[in-house]
């Protein structure tokens, strides 16, 4: 027969597929199922399914077991290329949606005369710090909407003397400026910048200021691709208003990623059993744009500037502040 090459000769690789699925049965159990979450049992079918189905296939060319055992080897590879073609094909669909959408967004913004106002949640609070770092925008405004007083600070660029001055006054308790370093992630080595900072202190918003708010996240978990997409209204005090599109996906892997087992959370009767691909790599999906931020500074115009590059400007602008 096909599959039989000497008597009853089976792959000897089928006690790894065995061995799976005892490990994922078990994690179902109270007791062993704790054990085997802190082992990271869950991980363990990328190695013990892969490693199975490829020893499959060295006991067929080896000539142990049939070379007929080839078939479920190339429809598990195989089949994977296939789906995983089918899954970035719906990326680069997505993808191109969304980038036209945001298109023709823009809503006009000076950073000379106007204000940004960014009230950030936990998925948008790298925003406003990456802004200043990266575009040539001297301050942003920030109200953290997570917290209960929502205070307004402006957040900026310093560099010396004035940015020793500040780290004195906080080590002394002095001041209402909170200052932190600043990292240049241009700089792969050392990305610290010495005598440079951020810093921010409270501060109203005045003139004409563009606010921008984050939604919640809106996540759709397709077994092909997984997608997540956040819309970021910009509104005017002048009446503008539009919405970006921030999107990013999680295509299939080119290789398979098998994952399988069982969660018990705080008070959780049973566990949460799961097994499929294992998701691991997200990426944009907004065309050339690769971060919220780049999206938020296009349609406001902004010129990409790194903050040392704009030492000597910096310099003579914060002595106002």
């Amino acid at each position: 027969m096909l599959w039989r090459l000497k008597g009853d000769e089976m792959p000897q690789s089928l006690w790894l597929f065995a061995f799976t699925a005892v490990v994922y049965g078990l994690q179902n159990i109270p007791g062993p199922d704790g054990v085997l979450m802190i082992l990271l049992a869950s991980m363990w079918p990328l190695v013990t399914i892969n490693a199975g189905f490829v020893f499959m296939a060295v006991e067929a060319f080896t000539g142990r077991v049939s070379m007929g055992w080839l078939l479920p080897v190339g429809l598990y590879f195989g089949g994977n290329l296939v789906i995983a073609g089918i899954s970035h094909l719906q990326l680069s669909q997505f993808e191109k949606a969304v980038e036209q959408y945001n298109a023709t967004r823009v809503i006009p913004f000076s950073p000379e005369t106007d204000s940004l106002l960014i009230k950030t949640q936990a998925s948008f609070a790298p925003v406003p710090r990456s802004l200043v770092a990266n575009y040539d925008i001297p301050v942003v405004l920030t109200q953290d909407l997570s917290t209960r007083e929502k205070q307004i600070t402006a957040l900026r660029v310093g560099v010396d003397p004035l940015c020793k001055q500040l780290w004195r006054d906080q080590a002394a308790g002095k001041g209402n400026r909170r200052v932190s370093g600043y990292l240049d992630h241009s700089r792969k080595r050392s990305p610290l910048v010495q005598n440079m900072c951020t810093y921010q202190q409270p501060q109203s918003p005045q003139g004409r200021m563009v606010t921008v708010t984050a939604n919640p996240p809106v996540v759709d978990d397709s077994f092909l691709l997984m997608t997540n997409k956040q819309t970021i209204t910009v509104t005017s005090t002048t009446g503008l208003t539009t919405d970006l599109l921030y999107a990013d996906a999680i295509p299939l892997s080119w290789f398979p990623l098998p994952f399988g087992g069982c969660f018990r959370g705080p008070g959780d009767n049973k566990s949460r059993c799961e097994f499929g691909p294992l998701r691991v790599f997200s990426v944009p999906a907004m065309g050339g744009i690769h971060s919220a931020t780049d999206l938020l500074a296009k349609a406001l115009g902004l010129k990409a500037s790194i903050a040392t590059e704009r030492r000597d400007k910096i310099r003579s602008t914060q002595a106002a502040n």
